[in-house]
């Protein structure tokens, strides 16, 4: 018997400067939401009524894998994944299939200005064709369909005015209403339907995170805006985007599909792929889950000062004090993740949902022990959203080119940037013009960096390496006994006076040691105050080299530098050993890390 079935393809096309245009923390989850309706609930209501195999879930639709098309007749369509911007369905006719299309393109149209969709249909005969197999399958053709029509579609050319219009500020649209009053600094605004639809999903979209994460974020208000996600309206307020993705996941859906080749093997096909896009879901939705608990218990068990401070600063004035989470997921959901946090923890979050990811994958029998790269850029509140976004992702894809060209599939890696200003170039120009020595020879980063040490770098160097030597310049009493700053104030001034700077002759330097230590030994609590003064000089001398680092040194009685590798005494003496740089990473980045795990 000859079964013409369709399988359907549908993409949310230019999905990062939808959700990521827009500077205003409520649009951007708005969008995300939309998208996420898009693919799901929205696909839902398109497809036959009561003829489909999406159900209602505890939380979200779930696919009810225990019915398959050809051997169930009250069934037309049969979802084999959605979500994330992607669907991929078998229909029992092309006509059911164009049908469906039509209704999902006229509710996006109407409830979701600003989302396009890419289409595309193949038909085969389900007895006789295979959907797996490596060029030769049904699934590669509805692909290289697919490509050809994104090439091919025209671009959206929207009306930007009619008669006498206000003008949208966020897309340069016609305004067709205005937003509703938000916090004390916000005011109605003239915006497009585009925006005024992201808007309308903003509660939509913080119930969904509510729903999701649950009691984890019990007695946290969540952030409706940048502004809200930590620290003092009285200070310049720095948030990290972070964005993570998974390596390697695109060529093991390939696998799947090319070594089942053969039309015999078209069920066991669309079961594999349906199996691992829902592993790969659960898996990064329960990474990001732990992330948040991680991070939340920190806040309680650690004591320190620094800590204590920061969770002050979390508190809301308008709102009984209350403490205002300072972390939210824009996009999540399988292993493509994107969120943002206040500025000072972004790093330290981001190894965190690395090793849930690495955890919660090896643990999954469907997925396996899987992997991932992620990004950080540390940007200014006000700074362009989306270009701090494609900053993360950029980061995020050099991590994994540098994992590839290492050839060591079996780790991860994060990268970040720190954005003071506005950016000039790539991050790959502006490292070569602003992050090496000042003979443009050698770099001064490690980055990007491995979970595990050796993995990219120098084999001395990984996370917990680059996460040892900031505690020290941050920690009071390693610091003072590995920078040696036992003493200061008006007599340190006196010594560098006398001492010259750091770049005088050697013997100089040495004979002024000699001369001054009982300097050093006055007033312990002023020279405290200037001790992250003379680690941030250290990041300008280590440009000059090692020598100038090992004149600093001595200028400024200084016995060693962190310990990084106890094999390579020239690092802790000089800063340098060959082409590497250990420190400048962890001075950088000192302002902007509060760890949030033990030290280890």
């Amino acid at each position: 018997m000859e079964a013409k079935y369709t399988l359907t393809v549908v993409d949310v096309t230019g999905i990062q400067h939808y959700i990521f245009g827009s500077n205003r923390l409520a649009e951007n989850v708005g969008a995300s939401q939309l998208v996420h309706q898009a693919t799901t609930a929205w696909l839902r209501d398109a497809l036959p009524v009561g003829r489909h195999n999406l159900q209602e879930g505890r939380n979200a639709l779930t696919i009810d894998r225990q019915r398959f098309l050809e051997e169930d007749a009250t069934l037309d369509a049969e979802v084999v994944l959605c979500g994330g911007g992607n669907v991929l369905i078998l229909f029992r006719t092309g006509d059911l299939a164009r049908a469906t299309i039509t209704k999902l393109s006229q509710r996006i149209l109407c409830a979701a200005p600003g989302i396009e969709i890419a289409v595309a249909h193949q038909e085969f005969n389900w007895n006789e064709e295979s959907i797996g197999g490596e060029k030769e399958g049904v699934h590669y053709r509805l692909y290289q369909t697919l490509n050809q029509a994104k090439q091919q579609r025209r671009p959206s050319a929207p009306l930007l005015s009619l008669g006498v219009t206000l003008e949208c500020a966020a897309t340069g649209l016609p305004a067709v209403g205005f937003t509703e009053r938000q916090g004390q600094d916000d005011t109605p605004r003239a915006v497009s339907a585009e925006v005024l639809a992201k808007h309308d999903y903003r509660d939509a979209a913080r119930a969904r995170f509510e729903q999701i994460f649950g009691e984890l974020i019990t007695g946290y208000n969540i952030p409706p805006d940048f502004d809200d996600l930590g620290g003092s309206r009285d200070e310049m307020r720095y948030i990290a985007v972070v964005h993570a993705d998974g390596n390697g996941m695109g060529k093991r859906f390939q696998k799947e599909i090319e070594k089942r080749s053969g039309a015999k093997k078209n069920r066991d096909c669309l079961n594999a792929l349906r199996d691992l896009s829902i592993a790969v879901d659960q898996a990064g939705m329960q990474a990001l889950k732990a992330t948040v608990q991680r991070m939340i218990a920190r806040f309680d068990l650690d004591q320190s000062e620094e800590m204590r401070a920061f969770v002050k600063g979390l508190e809301d004035p308008t709102n009984n004090g209350e403490r205002n989470l300072p972390f939210r997921p824009i996009v999540y959901g399988g292993d493509d993740v994107t969120f943002v946090c206040d500025g000072r923890i972004g790093l330290s979050l981001a190894r965190i949902y690395l090793e849930e990811w690495e955890r919660v994958t090896q643990a999954q029998t469907k997925l396996g022990q899987a992997y991932a790269c992620a990004g950080v850029a540390i940007v200014k509140t006000r700074y362009p959203f989306v270009r701090a976004y494609e900053l993360a992702e950029a980061l995020c894809k050099g991590a994994k080119q540098q994992l590839r060209k290492a050839e060591c599939g079996d780790a991860s890696a994060l990268d970040w940037h720190f954005a003071m200003s506005g950016i000039g170039g790539t991050i790959q120009q502006i490292r070569e013009r602003e992050y090496h020595d000042n003979e443009g020879k050698r770099p001064l980063y490690l980055r990007p960096v491995g979970l595990r040490a050796g993995v990219l770098g120098p084999t001395w160097y990984g996370w917990d390496a680059f996460d040892r030597t900031i505690r020290s310049f941050q920690n009071n009493s390693l610091a003072r006994e590995s920078l040696g700053l036992d003493g200061g104030g008006a007599g340190a001034s006196t010594l560098r006076q006398a001492q010259g700077s750091a770049t005088a002759p050697l013997a100089e330097l040495v004979e002024a040691k000699r001369r001054g230590p009982e300097l050093f030994r006055a007033n312990n609590n002023s020279l405290w105050r200037e001790r992250r003064n003379k680690v941030k000089q250290l990041r300008e001398v280590l440009r000059e080299g090692a020598n100038a680092v090992e004149r600093f040194r001595i200028a400024f009685n200084i016995p060693l530098l962190p310990e990084l590798d106890q094999t390579k005494p020239d690092l802790q003496e000089k800063g340098w050993y060959g082409n590497h740089c250990g420190y400048f990473d962890a001075i950088e980045a000192l302002d902007f890390y509060l760890p949030l795990t033990e030290e280890g």
